[in-house]
């Protein structure tokens, strides 16, 4: 994870693609993937990462209730793309 100010719950940005969210936010996703990893087991989970990452994700981002996902950048690249 990057640098937190954790008076004012904010989380800094990785990199210039993400937006900021509250750090809680981010424990949130990284718990969520801890306790995916848990029920799944290790293998799976792995497996899961490899194939089908963005349910992993997506399970991740709804728990926490933010995104540190861009959707302007995101808009940019489909449409560039497409």
């Amino acid at each position: 994870m990057s640098p937190a100010d954790l008076e004012n719950n904010l989380q800094d940005k990785m990199d210039d693609r993400l937006v900021q969210r509250p750090l809680s936010s981010s424990i949130a996703h990284e718990m969520t993937h801890i306790s995916d990893m848990s029920e799944l087991g290790i293998f799976n989970f792995i497996h899961k990462q490899l194939f089908h990452n963005w349910k992993l994700e997506g399970h991740a981002e709804y728990v926490a209730e933010s995104s540190s996902f861009n959707v302007d950048l995101g808009k940019k690249s489909y449409y560039n793309i497409y």
